[in-house]
């Protein structure tokens, strides 16, 4: 390796410090990576591990508004000229508002933290959800809520309706982060 030489100063040494780590690193293993590497091409299977890339490698793509507006499917809808269905709909367009809010920065959570709250999951699993989510409006008759509620086994969000917009993001804004210390009081 070549390494017994006197130092004269400590430039020299982080200059022979670089040079064994880099012989024991990628020197000594080099050539075992390229056979693994040629192994890998001569049965096709590089192409296949580039295609699952995301799967081996952690996912830096943040997520956005409409990832998480397109998870989360309505599971069910009241009678079409309903108020019931007046009051989902608003709700629903708040929802959508307030993702895009988060989204750009504006307000105290992230999408992640959203996302966390009614999954337990930061990011979007890569092969999508074992079950879609769903999302429930939580109506002023079936008991009044005053903040989100989500179970993160079945992928469940319930959310609580407001006829003004900064009373339902107030409440959505609360609810998550106060959900963050559940079970720890």
């Amino acid at each position: 390796m070549g390494g017994m030489r006197f130092l004269s100063n400590l430039s020299q040494r982080d200059e022979l410090l670089a040079a064994v780590l880099h012989h024991y690193c990628d020197g000594r293993l080099l050539e075992a990576l390229q056979q693994f590497r040629e192994g890998f091409q001569i049965c096709g299977a590089n192409k296949v591990l580039i295609a699952l890339r995301t799967v081996f490698i952690e996912d830096t793509t943040p997520i956005e508004a409409e990832d998480i507006y397109r998870a989360f499917g309505v599971s069910s809808l009241s009678v079409e000229g309903s108020n019931r269905r007046q009051m989902e709909a608003r709700t629903i367009g708040f929802w959508r508002d307030w993702l895009q809010t988060v989204e750009g920065g504006e307000r105290p959570l992230s999408l992640g933290d959203v996302l966390q709250f009614a999954t337990g999951l930061q990011k979007i699993p890569v092969g999508g959800f074992p079950s879609p989510p769903t999302l429930n409006v939580l109506h002023p008759e079936d008991g009044h809520a005053q903040f989100p509620t989500a179970n993160t086994c079945a992928f469940v969000l319930r959310l609580p309706i407001f006829r003004q917009y900064d009373k339902f993001q107030e409440a959505m804004e609360n609810g998550i982060s106060w959900g963050a210390t559940f079970g720890l009081g």
